[in-house]
């Protein structure tokens, strides 16, 4: 592989790992924004939350629903960050 070759790999492959930590970085703050509007949102009184014309899922359908939601996002997290891995592990192979 020639010089210029190897130098646009790495240069690839270090673009390629700054948007994956990143994204695991949006992520992460995202996930800690959600947290903390849901637990907002259970711990409030404050009926400006409520409208009352819609229908209300039980609590347990909605606890059902969350648990759903967030372990989705940890299933998204782990894949990035195990794509994180590959990759720094495919930099430090080809790092010489």
């Amino acid at each position: 592989m020639a010089k210029k070759d190897f130098e646009a790999t790495l240069d690839g492959i270090e673009s390629a790992l700054r948007a994956v930590h990143q994204a695991v970085k949006d992520v992460d703050e995202r996930q800690q924004v959600q947290k903390r509007a849901c637990e907002l949102a259970l711990i409030s009184k404050d009926k400006d939350f409520e409208a009352s014309n819609w229908p209300r899922p039980s609590l347990r359908d909605a606890r059902r629903s969350l648990k759903e939601h967030v372990q989705a996002e940890e299933r998204s997290v782990q894949f990035t960050r195990g794509l994180l891995a590959k990759l720094d592990s495919i930099r430090d192979s080809v790092e010489i």
